[in-house]
């Protein structure tokens, strides 16, 4: 049965951080993050939530881990707090992932409005301050 009609999530360049490839991600995220929604929006097979559930969970893991190295090569000294919130989703996307495999599918229709709401808060807050830790380091540095 397809979910409720819920807002589809949309990029905003209010999210722009100021680093191209971190946006760049960011904006995939938000591609991403859409394909869920329009899956289970639409009543796509379950295997197609799956795929698209598990497109997501990989492709954070792989953003985490740029944005990681950045708060590592800059020393950013809110890294510890930013990994956290890192490692609970990703925890989170997993559990949720393994969840919908064995057939638990409202986890498909719970799952797309969680992301949305964790990506807008995360890129606006968390990423634009980390963003503008490493600009304001590498400005310092080239003085």
């Amino acid at each position: 049965m397809p979910a409720e009609r819920t807002t589809l999530i949309e990029w905003d360049d209010r999210y722009l951080t100021g680093d191209a490839v971190v946006d760049a991600q960011h904006k995939r995220l938000f591609a991403l993050a859409r394909d869920v929604q329009t899956a289970v929006r639409e009543g796509r097979l379950p295997q197609v939530q799956a795929d698209a559930l598990q497109s997501l969970s990989l492709y954070c893991v792989e953003h985490f881990a740029e944005e990681e190295r950045l708060m590592e090569e800059h020393a950013y000294p809110a890294a510890a707090e930013h990994r956290r919130q890192h490692d609970a989703l990703a925890a989170r996307a997993v559990e949720m992932v393994k969840a919908f495999n064995k057939g638990n599918t409202l986890i498909g229709e719970t799952f797309p409005e969680f992301i949305s709401r964790w990506l807008r808060r995360h890129i606006g807050e968390e990423d634009v301050r980390l963003i503008r830790y490493v600009q304001q380091r590498v400005t310092a540095a080239a003085r």
